[in-house]
């Protein structure tokens, strides 16, 4: 009996884990918080979560949820609909966005990434990277992004970094990042 309670108990706490409403930003339901486990969210918006190439991160949202596109990720820096800025969340610096019309906000933790050439290099609280699907030169602004390594083996993502000038915006990567996922609703 122990053991079915456990496992029922185990399967609730899943479930409920997973069962966000998301924030609607701009016509975008964004999760509020960032992917752990495969298929699961972590339980807190400042909790970074887990890391993934961009080829685990096409299936790492949970049931419902996807990768945004460089156009969502986009939406969310429209000067007359957003808010955004740095805002400190349970002692944790994060980036936030917030919805002019609604007042929705998200929190996007700054969690550092792990380099494929360096994997002991994270720089959690210096940059934090968010993979999108759409994949480099698949978009309309690609041609003004880093195009960085030779293999040309890059991607879109939503980069935020925490420096002396507090810069974020869109720009290209290593698909062998280990990276943040934030999903979108499908």
């Amino acid at each position: 009996m122990k053991k079915v309670n456990l496992f029922l108990i185990a399967l609730l706490a899943t479930a409920l884990l997973n069962a966000q409403n998301g924030v609607n930003i701009n016509g975008v339901v964004w999760a509020e918080t960032n992917v752990g486990e495969k298929g699961t969210f972590v339980a807190n918006p400042v909790d970074f979560g887990n890391y993934y190439t961009w080829q685990e991160a096409l299936t790492a949202c949970p049931k419902g949820w996807r990768l945004p596109t460089a156009n969502e990720i986009q939406s969310l820096f429209v000067k007359d609909k957003e808010n955004f800025g740095w805002e400190k969340l349970n002692s944790i610096e994060c980036f936030y966005v917030s919805d002019v019309a609604t007042g929705n906000k998200i929190f996007l933790p700054v969690a550092g990434r792990i380099d494929p050439f360096d994997a002991d290099k994270l720089n959690e609280f210096v940059t934090g990277d968010y993979w999108s699907s759409t994949e480099f030169g698949d978009h309309e602004s690609s041609a003004n992004l880093d195009e960085g390594r030779e293999d040309n083996a890059h991607d879109l993502y939503l980069l935020i970094w925490e420096d002396g000038n507090r810069e974020f915006g869109l720009g290209g990567g290593y698909k062998g990042y280990g990276s943040s996922v934030r999903c979108v609703k499908e």
